[in-house]
């Protein structure tokens, strides 16, 4: 009887101590500070578009490694103006925005064909880019 009251004497000690434990780091754990910044919104200006374009939607980014950005937006100057869609490329670290394709633009070689003498053009993009982790 008495090695049964030791084990169990053990088990409400060992018992105890992980609810204390648990209980000092509920009480100490700090919440992690998040710096949330914002990467284009509806007042930015399309890089390589019409002067005065907007973007007026987006789909979902992918990012590198080294903070590089690829979203697909479409952006427009006001109601009634032509909607353009694009693939755009931000650095997230020196905040540089750029265009990298629009519909419409010719295809770059040596990707590119020639259709009835013309070089084709992008028609659409994935609604999600994706980009290399490197």
């Amino acid at each position: 009887m008495k090695l049964f009251n030791t084990k169990r004497a053990m088990l409400a000690v060992a018992v105890s101590a992980v609810a204390i434990f648990q209980t000092i780091l509920a009480t100490t754990a700090i919440a992690q500070a998040i710096n949330w910044n914002t990467a284009v919104n509806n007042s930015t200006e399309a890089p390589g578009g019409t002067p005065g374009a907007t973007y007026l939607s987006y789909n979902q980014p992918a990012i590198n490694d080294q903070g590089i950005m690829v979203f697909r937006a479409r952006s427009q100057v006001g109601p009634g103006d032509p909607v353009r869609s694009g693939i755009y490329r931000l650095d997230l670290f020196d905040g540089l925005l750029e265009k990298m394709a629009v519909r419409g633009d010719v295809v770059p070689e040596p990707n590119n064909t020639d259709v009835n003498g013309v070089l084709a053009t992008f028609n659409e993009f994935p609604s999600t880019p994706r980009i290399d982790p490197g």
